[in-house]
């Protein structure tokens, strides 16, 4: 798996902040990049999976890091991506899988 382990990912948390005027924004700040292996789906085979699902466009595979959740976006490439869901891999938290849906 270690080899695989070749893509850079930046995952990204939501920060409230309060700019000039007073207002307060959402700015999205760096917490970790992690290196992982892709895994991409077919349209078809999210449908046939889950008809009522959020669809997921890709996955990631990495090292676990307890810092990432489902709150969170991950930045790779120039394609931003909400992540679905956060699962160890065989419950053994060495590697996690990110499902995520990507940002229109």
């Amino acid at each position: 798996m270690i080899g695989k382990l070749r893509h850079r990912v930046i995952v990204r948390q939501a920060e409230e902040v309060v700019n000039d005027t007073g207002n307060v924004d959402s700015v999205w700040t760096d917490v970790v990049v992690l290196m992982c292996a892709l895994e991409t789906y077919k349209v078809s085979e999210i449908m046939i999976a889950d008809q009522d699902a959020n669809p997921i466009d890709i996955s990631f595979l990495c090292r676990y890091d307890p810092r990432v959740t489902a709150q969170m976006q991950a930045s790779f490439g120039s394609e931003v991506y909400d992540i679905v869901s956060v699962a160890p891999i065989d419950n053994q938290m060495v590697y996690m899988r990110l499902d995520c849906s990507r940002i229109a």
